[in-house]
């Protein structure tokens, strides 16, 4: 399967505080993989959903993920 790698990005709009979610490729011990381990990738991902739960959006960003058309592709900006 595809690897995908999640982070957060903060972005001020119009005076609010507003944070995007980023969905990265890559390709497990490749060299543009920023977790040392896949056990570190497979952590970071778990602390993005309890993050996403906390904040009640899991949901939300889902049906997001599922409805975009946008694809992640290797050195190009991130969704």
């Amino acid at each position: 399967g595809k690897c995908y790698d999640i982070d957060f990005q903060p972005v001020q709009s119009f005076g609010f505080r507003e944070l995007y979610v980023n969905v990265l490729p890559f390709h497990l011990g490749g060299r543009r993989f920023r977790h040392e381990t896949e056990l570190d990738y497979l952590c970071h991902l778990q602390a993005v959903v309890e993050i996403l739960i906390k904040y009640e959006q899991l949901d939300y960003v889902l049906l997001q993920l599922e409805e975009t058309k946008k694809i992640p592709r290797a050195g190009t900006s991130p969704l």
